[in-house]
């Protein structure tokens, strides 16, 4: 489980992507460490963990958006990419994902 106070020991970029499915006070969302995209899940408080990394000295590579119009893994196992805005919206976070780790991980 992710806490702000974890968040504070973050020595990388976060990218947090959630749905309308996950509360803003408590996530489940994907923690992304490391270029090879070693994944961990985490619970943690969303708000509390976006205020401690937007403070740390990488803030400027951290990204987020909350999808409040998509369900829990509309990007995922229970994508529907017959459905417009689905297919918006996964095109959106997958692109979100590209330029996340080209600008966190990156060569500069």
């Amino acid at each position: 489980m992710l806490k702000a106070a974890d968040a504070e020991k973050l020595t990388v970029p976060l990218g947090i992507y959630i749905s309308k499915d996950e509360p803003v006070n408590e996530v489940r969302v994907m923690k992304f460490l490391t270029v090879a995209a070693s994944l961990d899940r985490f619970s943690f408080q969303y708000q509390k963990v976006v205020d401690t990394i937007g403070k740390k000295t990488f803030a400027e590579k951290n990204d987020k958006k909350i999808y409040s119009n998509m369900f829990h893994g509309w990007a995922a196992a229970r994508a529907d990419l017959k459905d417009a805005e689905n297919k918006k919206e996964f095109e959106d976070v997958y692109g979100k994902l590209v330029n996340f780790f080209c600008g966190a991980f990156g060569k500069s």
